[in-house]
């Protein structure tokens, strides 16, 4: 049955208004209970070839081997692979021309298990294949000798012998599409001196080529191995890469600038910054050596210097010495793979092309002659890492490999070598600025917190007043496409906002370090969920954003927890210039808009996804006595029918039909999990009536509910409709709405979702009322993990009762451990302080609000408020 598209389905399309892409999170494509990846792809791909204007003639013989030679058929799609470096699988087709290859070109499939089905597609298919058959005899079409080769590459004037020739490593034969401005990399030297291209080749048409990967040497990086595709008529190199990627003149830190802010620049200032780390992994020798099980510090290329070793156990050198450039690398490096390692990533899997035999991934602390550079080196069929060089900084006069930015960015290639056999993105350089930024953001002393190599003064940003989305540096904006390192810096942007909305913008250094963890894990997973660059190209940004929602989706997600970030990685995006308005002129210096409907209820972000660490606070949810309809919340009554009403948004650009909200409850409580610790209310959903237009609300209810326990219940509404639907919705078969998933993880990042746990307490009794009020009042606290954990309960008061040393604790202790998704009753304990009046409530504003937060190794998990009610003057009544 074909696949139709409706408001759960996002589309996708390029300049020319054709289908490039489908996410459909909300709305999966089922497997049927059948096993096989492949097939259900192949099922989706049939029910949506429509959609994509692939015609059907395209998908017979989708099982059909891929052709060695040119055999006259029309243009096909073929399976190519089945990809599973995280949870999800990647089904990839390749479209085929002639019965060979074409280059990037094709439809690939993601699809989540547990049940297994479909959640996306992303199609580079080619709709206007132009091309004819060669020459059964045309020169280049068999393989051919190295030193015809050099002469094609323009290494020789002629096809003759030469002192050193071209290794040929392997070749094959493939379609692709010529475009003369993408002959050559437009990021990377050295270019080799190729001969022009034949006048009776024509831009945008389809030839058939002979792809050869081939090594020749790079000055300063030693043996490069190369890919060209040569045209096998006239001999022309259509397309030429090296495989490496490069950082052009950066220099560093996670160290000086970044851990003491500004530098003087004297190597003892340097050296005084300097701090022992443990080196993991090395192998046992007698002396120790800088050679670990996943990381070998190499001299392989000039200038030449032995890497150091010790027979002390510890490495020890001066800032501006080349053995503290190899301690360096080895660090920065190992640290790396261990990073991915923690996150939850298999290494296997995901540098399967790097790590082969448990041989370890070679790098040289001090090389390219000490140019002011560093390269990323593919290996010889360009499916994984071969080696990381680094040069020596113009600006610091030390190696590259000091900085951990510059190295983690270097990393990042390594990452797409792997997972996309390419080292770069088409539409960005890579995520390497993204995750060098938001690795070395928690608690940097770096001046500009922006600035993405402080260190060296460089003129690279990811956000803050230089990069604005007004002054072009927005998805396409004026600043995109001006370079694929401008769009790198657009992209690192765009994940850096999201990273401060989800935590890097608390004042907390460890729910910093948190957002960043989680940041770093949805950089890494979108990348391995990207498709292979030969068979579909990533081509536009949309593409990643998906890949990243992709690993967001996935179980276990996170910290072995369901992820629920699709929609602040689709926000960041949004915010950032993508997802235009369709027939937006471009290029378009302003955010994007949301998706047709977005419907939210507001917890003082309007919908938005700005950061939040107290995200049980949402007033537009209330309670009231009698189902009377009033906007004002009154405390609930125990064991008597309550009414409930929430006030539902639409931030979309279109009407939000069919919208359906559902209502839970639970006793006071703190730490909560979903769906286990909530009960529906008597009222368990109400459909709206009639449409809620862009930009409009409305006031749904009332839900009748009955608490049960005395403290001040728990509310929590979920607002779904078809085009948008929550995180914790059943119909979406996402992880999260499974659960159990932590509220902490799913409400602050869902604008569908909001919970109330604020009460009023008394403020116009003065000391005696609010003593009153909060005396022995109890909460139960939760241990959302799956495992058992220490639980701190801080208290945060108002400024005015702090200034009259007014404390709130816990009898028994603020700390206490709690078995894994267990709970614990807690009692409150006021110490009270000075009096006050009615007045001085008034007059401290907002800041009337005592908050009791639970912490888990630093981060709020949950909490209870209660807002201090000068209208109130003894405890409300809850019978």
């Amino acid at each position: 049955m074909p696949f139709e598209l409706d408001l759960d389905v996002e589309v996708e399309y390029d300049e020319r208004g054709i289908v490039r892409g489908l996410e459909h999170l909300e709305r999966p494509y089922p497997g049927s209970d059948e096993p096989d990846p492949r097939r259900v792809a192949a099922r989706y791909v049939d029910d949506v070839a429509h959609i994509y204007h692939i015609p059907g003639s395209m998908l017979t013989g989708l099982w059909a081997p891929v052709g060695g030679r040119p055999v006259q058929e029309p243009t096909r799609l073929r399976f190519a692979e089945e990809k599973s470096l995280t949870q999800a699988t990647i089904v990839a087709f390749v479209q085929t021309a002639l019965s060979l290859p074409i280059w990037e070109a094709g439809l690939s499939v993601s699809l989540l298990p547990d049940p297994l089905r479909v959640v996306g597609s992303q199609s580079s298919v080619h709709l206007d294949v132009d091309i004819q058959a060669p020459d059964d005899h045309a020169t280049y079409l068999p393989t051919f000798p190295a030193k015809d080769l050099a002469w094609l590459l323009g290494l020789r004037a002629g096809p003759q012998a030469a002192d050193r020739l071209p290794e040929i490593n392997a070749s094959r034969l493939l379609v692709y599409r010529y475009h003369p401005a993408a002959r050559f990399d437009p990021e990377t030297e050295p270019v080799l001196p190729l001969p022009e291209v034949s006048g009776d080749i024509v831009a945008g048409r389809h030839y058939v080529v002979r792809e050869v990967l081939f090594t020749w040497p790079v000055p300063g990086a030693g043996d490069v191995h190369w890919r060209a595709f040569v045209e096998v008529e006239t001999g022309g190199v259509l397309y030429l890469r090296a495989a490496l990627a490069a950082v052009q003149g950066f220099v560093y830190p996670r160290d000086p600038v970044t851990t003491g802010g500004r530098l003087k620049g004297l190597v003892d200032e340097l050296d005084a910054r300097c701090t022992f780390e443990d080196l993991l992994g090395l192998k046992p020798a007698d002396p120790q050596t800088l050679s670990g099980d996943l990381v070998r510090i190499v001299d392989s290329e000039p200038p030449h210097d032995p890497p150091p070793s010790t027979t002390t156990g510890v490495f020890k050198y001066p800032v501006d010495s080349r053995p503290f450039a190899a301690v360096n690398a080895y660090h920065h490096v190992d640290r790396l793979f261990r990073l991915v390692q923690d996150l939850g990533f298999d290494l296997g899997k995901l540098f399967d092309g790097t790590i082969r035999s448990n041989v370890s991934v070679p790098v040289d602390h001090c090389a390219l002659n000490d140019l002011d550079n560093a390269y990323a080196l593919g290996n010889d069929d360009m499916t994984g890492l071969k080696k990381l060089v680094f040069g020596r900084s113009a600006n610091t006069g030390v190696s590259l490999a000091n900085d951990a930015r510059v190295v983690t960015h270097e990393f990042c290639h390594a990452l797409l070598w792997d997972a996309v056999q390419a080292a770069n993105l088409s539409f960005a350089h890579s995520p390497g600025d993204a995750l060098a930024a938001v690795l070395n953001d928690p608690g940097s002393k770096a001046p500009d917190r922006y600035h993405t190599f402080p260190w060296t003064g460089r003129d690279r940003h990811h956000g803050g007043t230089s990069r604005q989305v007004a002054d072009g540096w927005a998805w396409d904006g004026l600043q995109d496409g001006d370079s694929e390192y401008s769009n790198e810096q657009i992209l690192s942007a765009t994940v850096f906002g999201l990273y401060l909305s989800i935590g890097g913008a608390s004042t907390d250094v460890r729910v910093q370090t948190w957002a960043s963890r989680y940041a770093a894990y949805l950089i890494i997973g979108g990348i391995a969920s990207l498709e292979t660059a030969k068979y579909t190209s990533a081509s536009k940004a949309n593409a990643y954003a998906k890949a990243m929602m992709l690993a967001d989706a996935t179980p276990p997600g996170y910290d072995g927890l369901p992820g629920a970030l699709r929609k602040v990685v689709r926000w960041s995006f949004e915010q950032r210039g993508l997802y235009k308005a369709p027939g937006t002129p471009l290029p378009d210096d302003n955010p994007g808009v949301p998706r047709e409907v977005d419907v939210y209820i507001d917890d003082g972000r309007q919908g938005e996804y700005a950061y939040q660490g107290d995200f049980w606070e949402s007033t537009d949810v209330w309670n009231r006595l009698a189902a009377d309809g009033g906007s004002a919340h009154q405390t609930p009554r125990v064991n008597a029918v309550n009414h409930a009403y929430v006030r539902v948004g639409n931030r979309g650009t279109g009407d939000a039909r069919n919208v359906t909200v559902r209502g839970f409850h639970c006793g006071a409580s703190a730490g909560l999990v979903w769906p286990d610790d909530w009960k529906p209310m008597g009222t368990p959903s109400i459909t709206v009536p009639g449409p809620i237009g862009p930009g409009h609300s409305m006031i749904v209810g009332p839900f009748s509910w009955t608490p049960v326990t005395t403290g001040h219940d728990c509310l929590l509404m979920s607002v779904s409709a078809p085009g948008d639907r929550a995180n914790d919705d059943p119909s979406t078969s996402l992880a999260s709405a499974k659960g159990p998933t932590p509220l902490y993880r799913i409400v602050p990042f869902d604008n569908n979702i909001a919970q109330r746990a604020i009460a009023p307490v008394a403020g116009g009794g003065g000391a005696t009322g609010l003593t009153q009020s909060l005396q022995g009042r109890r909460l139960r606290v939760h241990n959302p993990y799956p495992r058992a954990s220490d639980i701190t309960v801080q208290a945060g008061l108002p400024d005015f009762l702090r200034r009259r040393g007014w404390n709130v604790t816990l009898a028994g202790g603020a700390t206490f451990r709690v078995a894994a998704r267990a709970g614990r009753e807690v009692t409150l304990v006021v110490r009270p302080g000075g009096n006050f009046t009615a007045g001085d409530v008034a007059a401290a504003g907002s800041n009337v609000v005592i908050r009791l937060r639970t912490l888990i190794d630093g981060l709020v998990v949950g909490g209870m408020s209660f807002t201090i009610d000068p209208a109130l003057h003894g405890p409300a009544p809850e019978r």
